[in-house]
């Protein structure tokens, strides 16, 4: 990859990483605006399994930029990855270390008529 793909790829991490943290966000590039949405489309339809998220899959990339017609490129494709790959350590990161197991969320709020109604329909 070329220095500015290099320097692109880490303004856009830096800005996922401080979304990601509720920081003061860091910019998103003008540059790098259509990468930042391409990943996050990607992104929302990635697979969830019990221990988080799954990585987005080259496949998944590719189906991608077929249906939105856009010739991604190789270095595209890194970028999208690399942002990738920071999302995915965010996410290990905040699950519960190894053999420890957390209690299942329970509502404080009884359930009403009104509400099963609600998660019903």
């Amino acid at each position: 990859m070329t220095r500015a793909y290099d320097r692109l790829t880490r303004q856009l991490v830096a800005a996922l990483e401080s979304r990601l943290k509720c920081q003061r966000a860091a910019p998103v590039p003008e540059a790098g605006r259509l990468l930042w949405t391409a990943f996050h489309e990607l992104s929302r339809g990635r697979s969830w399994q019990q221990l988080g998220p799954l990585p987005i899959a080259m496949v998944e990339i590719q189906a991608w930029a077929e249906l939105a017609r856009l010739p991604l490129q190789h270095r595209h494709v890194r970028v999208i990855l690399a942002l990738d790959e920071a999302f995915l350590d965010h996410a290990h990161a905040a699950a519960p270390p190894k053999g420890v197991k957390l209690a299942p969320q329970i509502s404080r709020h009884g359930i009403t008529a009104a509400l099963f109604d609600l998660a019903v329909d």
